[in-house]
């Protein structure tokens, strides 16, 4: 039995936004049945107030906010342009359905976590001469800052980077999963 899409499910589990709509393009995944791309337009065309088959960033808040994403306007604004895939200005149905069938897939822990981490553009970075790492690094978490409308330096994510990693530069994915799980005790 297919799982139904609706509204209820999307929100309980994305009560606080977790993914990138960037991450979606290439990874492979089953599409919708007929009928949950019937009911994606069903949700489409009740956001699309004014009938021109496009969501344009007045009617994408209270759409987010139906789905159970509480976003800032940053926020908001920031994921708009990621999912706007042809930078147009506006949602077409084609992205909104990419973007739901991106989010209604279950997806492991790890899974989650790396997609987390990537959001932060990590870069490759050289250790030492023979050692090389995927990490997040100062300038990277600057920029991420800023698209959230955060005025951090780069000379600030620095020290933050520093104080949590024990002095260290640049923060690799197990040291990412180690801030990211739960204490135990």
């Amino acid at each position: 039995m297919e799982p139904t899409l609706s509204v209820g499910s999307l929100s309980k589990r994305h009560q606080r936004l977790t993914l990138d709509p960037d991450k979606f393009a290439g990874k492979s995944r089953r599409g919708f049945t007929p009928e949950q791309v019937a009911e994606c337009r069903e949700l489409f065309q009740i956001f699309d107030k004014n009938g021109d088959g496009e969501i344009d960033r007045a009617e994408f808040l209270p759409m987010m906010k139906a789905l159970g994403l509480n976003l800032s306007v940053a926020e908001l604004e920031m994921f708009f342009s990621r999912m706007d895939s042809d930078a147009s200005g506006t949602l077409e149905f084609e992205e909104l359905v990419h973007f739901l069938e991106g989010i209604s897939q279950p997806i492991t822990l790890e899974q989650e976590m790396q997609e987390a981490f990537e959001f932060f553009n990590p870069d490759e970075l050289e250790i030492d001469p023979h050692e090389t790492a995927t990490a997040i690094h100062p300038r990277g978490l600057a920029q991420i800052f800023a698209e959230m409308g955060e005025e951090i330096s780069e000379l600030e994510c620095q020290e933050m980077i520093s104080a949590a990693t024990g002095g260290k530069d640049w923060i690799d994915f197990k040291t990412f999963q180690r801030f990211c799980k739960p204490k135990r005790g």
